[in-house]
């Protein structure tokens, strides 16, 4: 079985001692790590977020053969100064590099770009490639513009062109000081991923650049409930047509999901929108438990030839992964 969403978050975060207290920083305190940004206490994290011994027996147990590994999203940075913002990400592309040399049938890894400025993180992408690792994780917003905006478009290309996939990751929303902070991930995320999503469709990031792969975490969010708006007006509207030579339906169903919607009934639908071979086993672990006996995909009664998508096929081809790569293993 293949994850294709967990993150880590290593003990030697750069710029911890730099004076400024925008950098996150993440402290051992009796053996959990304290993830401070701003002053404030953002998270208290488990130490799977760091050991890759601990991590390997937690999966093991549950039956994950591998996962790629992302940074947690507050890592992104992207207030940060661009060449502040790119020694960072330098760092931490580094600390993941290591792992998944050190562990590499059992970790893929993902990296991050300044995406605040775009001609960096363009850049910087070839390094990502060099590395090894898979791709890179992404904001479904970056300093507040969402992750399908045009400005963003040759990013995508670059990617494209390097072979990497990319993972957008629900992201803090412009909207979240409106509501109660305990609700905040429940109620922005799904909404947050949604709005990446489309306007990925609208903003013709999937025409420019073709082959790209692009995920979209907790299951697009409200993606597959709203896009059928968007087809019916563009079915309806000469004016979208000339905008979008293919339907929304046909956009969508050329981008990736992964699994964490929560309910049985709603994977089934998101599955029938978007079609058994692109939707991929996640988990957000060590965020989520990851209880012994998980079935990722929440009980849903498959064929095997479905069932070994969701668990391992789409992921290979998503990562861009072959066999040579990471043996397969279906739990």
């Amino acid at each position: 079985m293949i994850d294709i969403h967990s993150h880590i978050v290593p003990l030697e975060l750069p710029f911890a001692r730099s004076g400024d207290p925008r950098w996150p920083t993440n402290t051992l305190v009796e053996g959990r790590g304290r993830v401070e940004i701003d002053g404030q206490v953002f998270r208290v994290v488990r130490d799977v977020a760091w050991n890759m011994e601990a991590r390997l027996e937690e999966m093991q147990r549950v039956g994950v053969s591998t996962q790629a590994i992302s940074p947690m999203p507050e890592l992104f940075s992207y207030w940060a100064p661009s060449q502040d913002g790119r020694a960072f990400c330098g760092a931490m592309n580094d600390w993941i590099a290591e792992r998944v040399r050190a562990y590499p049938n059992a970790f893929v890894g993902l990296g991050i770009v300044p995406l605040q400025d775009v001609d960096q993180a363009c850049t910087m992408l070839s390094e990502v490639a060099v590395a090894g690792l898979a791709g890179v994780e992404v904001g479904s917003n970056i300093a507040g513009l969402t992750a399908g905006h045009a400005r963003f478009l040759p990013f995508y290309a670059e990617a494209e062109r390097l072979g990497l996939c990319v993972f957008v990751h629900s992201f803090h929303s412009l909207y979240e000081d409106q509501i109660p902070s305990w609700a905040v991930n429940g109620v922005t995320f799904p909404l947050e991923s949604g709005f990446a999503a489309a306007a990925i469709v609208v903003n013709g990031i999937l025409d420019a650049a073709p082959n790209s792969r692009i995920a979209l975490s907790h299951g697009g969010g409200s993606t597959a409930f709203a896009i059928s708006r968007l087809h019916h007006m563009w079915s309806s509207e000469d004016a979208m047509k000339e905008h979008l030579p293919y339907s929304p339906m046909h956009y969508l169903r050329r981008m990736y999901y992964d699994s964490i919607v929560f309910s049985e009934a709603a994977l089934q639908y998101l599955i029938s929108i978007v079609g058994w071979t692109q939707v991929c086993v996640g988990t957000d672990h060590p965020f989520f438990p990851m209880p012994s006996g998980i079935d990722p995909v929440l009980g849903i009664e498959v064929a095997e030839e479905l069932r070994a998508a969701l668990l391992d096929d789409n992921a290979r081809r998503y990562l861009g992964l072959t066999d040579a790569d990471i043996p397969v293993a279906i739990s």
